[in-house]
């Protein structure tokens, strides 16, 4: 069996003849060029938009010419179509690598996490620091937002001319951050797929703030795992409540690290790949039965 890791990458099977194959889309590029295209300006969103629907016509595609398929949340298999091969199998934490801190961090730090140099991420930095941060300031002036990924595009390492942001770029470990934070925020606008930012943060034990877009394949619920808000206003009101709130935080960040305990372990995610490869190399040997034995 090939398990190919991405639709770019496709192209490196053609030829091969006699072995099963699984597609492994990750998330639905089609739907990540879309909702991006919203976020760019001319003539960038017109481009995005275009290879958006350049992108659904060859996922189709491949779905047609590999024996499973795979992507990470529900969104994305509906983008591409709720095909019978095409599964889900969503992301993990190893959970040895985030331990929980029941104690919480300092009282005033706000931290995002992720690749800077990816596009969603960098949107997102952006976003928070611009129109969100200034709202929580107003009535917490102390707060500091910790901005930790590598590959900062320069708009994102501007942003630390900003009181009381700043941006690390790379760091060799990031739990050493996430264990000073008060409150993780996720307030991605055009991201797809499963972040695996809100899973660590999560079994990390921060409390966490996210847009609907960042808890796709998720199954948080607002309330009880961590809050949910869609506007800049709603999310500087939910972080001021976290930030003001140690029962919450607590409460929020306990029940998360169990649901990440329960179903977003990499074990987990691990027997559901190994059932979609026991289907696709089945589908794959009953293909051969028909050449080698028609009728």
């Amino acid at each position: 069996m090939v398990h190919v890791q991405l639709a770019r990458m496709a192209p490196a099977v053609n030829g091969l003849t006699g072995l099963a194959r699984v597609m492994e889309f990750i998330d639905a590029i089609s739907l990540n060029m879309y909702r991006r295209s919203s976020r760019e300006r001319w003539p960038m969103n017109w481009l995005f938009n275009l290879e958006s629907r350049r992108m659904a016509i060859y996922e189709q595609k491949l779905v047609s010419s590999f024996d499973r398929q795979i992507v990470s949340s529900p969104s994305d298999r509906e983008a591409i179509g709720n095909y019978e091969t095409l599964h889900i199998v969503p992301n993990g934490v190893n959970i040895e690598d985030f331990p929980y801190n029941k104690d919480g961090g300092a009282s005033n730090i706000i931290i995002f996490t992720g690749r800077m140099g990816y596009f969603p991420n960098a949107d997102a930095a952006v976003y928070f620091a611009t129109k969100v941060l200034p709202l929580i300031q107003r009535r917490e002036p102390n707060v500091r937002f910790v901005i930790v990924g590598a590959d900062p595009p320069r708009r994102v390492r501007m942003l630390s001319r900003i009181s009381g942001v700043e941006v690390t770029g790379y760091v060799p470990n990031i739990q050493d951050y996430m264990a000073r934070a008060t409150v993780a925020v996720a307030p991605l606008q055009a991201a797809t797929g499963i972040q695996n930012k809100v899973l660590e943060a999560m079994a990390s034990g921060i409390p966490i703030v996210a847009t609907p877009n960042a808890l796709e394949g998720i199954d948080a619920v607002n309330g009880e795992h961590l809050l949910v808000a869609e506007d800049a206003n709603l999310l500087a009101e939910k972080v001021l409540q976290l930030l003001k709130d140690p029962i919450l935080r607590r409460r929020l960040a306990r029940n998360a690290r169990q649901l990440v305990e329960e179903k977003y372990t990499w074990e987990r995610s691990v027997e559901i790949l190994e059932k979609v490869y026991r289907m696709a190399i089945y589908r794959s040997s009953e293909r051969k039965k028909r050449v080698l034995h028609p009728g």
